[in-house]
């Protein structure tokens, strides 16, 4: 039995690219790991989202900072904001694999 769920922002999800606003499949436990982390919603059906979308291309590099410590994701070396982000990115869709 699988789960419908609406992405609240871009993540990698296996081998498929996943935008805020797609709906995908997934099964109930990953549901839950990618809701945990903030990145899914349950879907509807009515293609209203009840959340808020994640914008980290409209975060400033203090703010991704910070949105990466509340979620106890370590940047490593990463300063600059395409390289703080993509270290979220990664993050995220290995927590969620």
């Amino acid at each position: 039995m699988s789960v419908k769920a609406r992405a609240l922002w871009g993540f990698q999800h296996g081998a498929e690219s996943v935008r805020a606003g797609d709906t995908i499949d997934v099964e109930p436990e990953t549901f839950d790991k990618l809701k945990e982390n903030g990145l899914v919603e349950k879907d509807n059906g009515s293609g209203a989202s009840h959340g808020s979308t994640i914008d980290l291309d409209g975060m400033s590099v203090s703010e991704l900072r910070e949105f990466a410590a509340t979620k106890g994701i370590d940047l490593g070396d990463a300063t600059k904001k395409d390289d703080i982000r993509s270290a979220i990115l990664k993050a995220i869709a290995e927590q969620a694999a």
